[in-house]
């Protein structure tokens, strides 16, 4: 049974193949507050750019807690151009985007009204977590013993 009440660290990778637009898949891991592995996803969508890629890779992550009761959730994108559009400090002109960011931001909403925290936080691509979600989202798999890594 999972404890809803714990915090979980969810990192999340878009990609798209051969560049930034093209063959969209998604990479999402989410580790316990003992930085043990109790999710991952990777899943091969349409064709897209490489933001649609991110902002849906988030939006699994975040379905993945509201959908098994977490309410803590730390969320490591390594978009910043995602990161800024929903902290609105930045706007968002596409209307896919757009779309996507409507759905994301109506999660966190619903969680906060259950008395959630949700925390999101650019990262850089080299750290440990970077590295899992963007080896899933190419369609890896992660194994525990792959990284030597605290979670942030």
């Amino acid at each position: 049974m999972l404890d809803s009440n714990s915090k979980i660290t969810v990192a999340t990778d878009g990609a798209t193949a051969p560049k930034s637009v093209g063959h969209m898949s998604i990479g999402v891991a989410a580790f316990d507050k003992s930085a043990k592995l109790i999710f991952q996803h990777y899943e091969n969508l349409h064709w897209g750019t490489n933001n649609q890629a991110e902002y849906l890779a988030l939006l699994k992550g975040l379905k993945f807690a509201t959908e098994n009761g977490y309410k803590n959730v730390t969320c490591y994108v390594d978009s910043e151009l995602i990161i800024n559009q929903l902290n609105k400090r930045w706007k968002t002109k596409n209307p896919e985007l757009k779309n996507l960011q409507g759905h994301i931001l109506s999660l966190i909403a619903s969680l906060k009204g259950y008395g959630g925290n949700i925390t999101l936080i650019h990262h850089g691509r080299k750290t440990n977590l970077a590295k899992v979600a963007d080896k899933i989202s190419k369609g890896g798999s992660f194994n525990e013993g792959d990284y030597l890594w605290q979670l942030a």
